[in-house]
């Protein structure tokens, strides 16, 4: 006996879902290699402290929580990333991982460097978590947060 719930129509609605998500997969991979190339342009742009190219990878509605709990808006995290006053000696991202929905995509990973700090070098790590969203066809940060690791060498 044939279940009722099998019929031809359902059968192909089956196929063209499967061969969506397989087509989507595809996709998947290669979202994940741009939004690595973004991550990767993200970490260049703070280096070289270039607004410009900051002003392109944020969202307009880009906010950042930052360690002391406080929520962080674009232009006042953009002060920040380029102020002559502070400034990365060396960074980068590690151990990155993407996971992609659609128009959104949570990427997370390790970030560690040098920085100078009003005169004073120092080091850190920090664990970190960022939101981007696909927005007018390109991907944007829209969130952001990092945990600092302890004793950092």
């Amino acid at each position: 006996m044939t279940a009722r719930w099998f019929t031809p129509a359902r059968a192909a609605l089956a196929v063209l879902l499967l061969a969506a998500c397989t087509s989507q997969a595809e996709t998947g991979e290669e979202t994940r290699a741009t939004l690595e190339a973004a991550n990767a342009a993200y970490d260049a742009a703070i280096l070289a402290q270039d607004r410009a190219a900051l002003e392109a990878l944020y969202s307009e509605r880009y906010r950042y929580l930052a360690e002391d709990g406080a929520m962080r808006g674009r232009a006042e995290k953009i002060a920040f990333l380029t102020d002559p006053a502070n400034r990365l000696t060396d960074a980068r991202s590690e151990e990155i991982e993407v996971e992609v929905f659609t128009d959104a995509a949570l990427v997370t990973g390790r970030f560690s460097g040098g920085y100078i700090a009003d005169g004073r070098e120092a080091r850190f790590s920090e664990h970190f978590t960022t939101v981007w969203v696909k927005e007018d066809g390109a991907w944007r940060l829209r969130y952001e947060h990092a945990s600092p690791l302890p004793d950092t060498p």
